[in-house]
């Protein structure tokens, strides 16, 4: 979760310049939740989540499908990470195939109670 002052559409964007410059570099997949400093009710629901395993299921299955149609991406898998739920195998990793997948993750897991935690692997990594 990023704590931020004033939530909008620019700060988003720099959060996600930041986040595909730190995964590119260090080969990880860092997701993030962006809330407004002043909405305690969802700080303190992030900091005390439980897990829904029905709402995991459904959120992964969802990602995963909308996944899939993207031409790059050869499986999708769910595995048991130390910060990863899903495994997403591409034909190449690019900035640009990461950012479709991280719009996915972001439009899934508006929408569940379990966030869609990717790592993206290249077929030959």
């Amino acid at each position: 979760m990023i704590v931020v002052k004033n939530k909008n559409d620019e700060i988003i964007r720099k959060i996600v310049k930041i986040t595909l410059e730190v995964n590119s570099k260090y080969n990880c997949s860092i997701n993030f939740y962006v809330v407004n400093e002043d909405n305690k009710d969802i700080i303190d629901s992030f900091l005390n989540y439980n897990l829904s395993k029905k709402d995991c299921q459904v959120s992964i299955k969802e990602f995963k499908e909308k996944v899939m149609k993207l031409q790059e991406v050869i499986d999708v898998k769910e595995i048991d990470g130390y910060d990863s739920n899903v495994l997403v195998i591409v034909k190449n990793k690019s900035d640009e195939i990461i950012r479709k997948i991280a719009r996915i993750a972001l439009e899934v897991n508006s929408k569940y109670d379990c966030p869609v935690n990717f790592y993206i692997s290249s077929e030959y990594e």
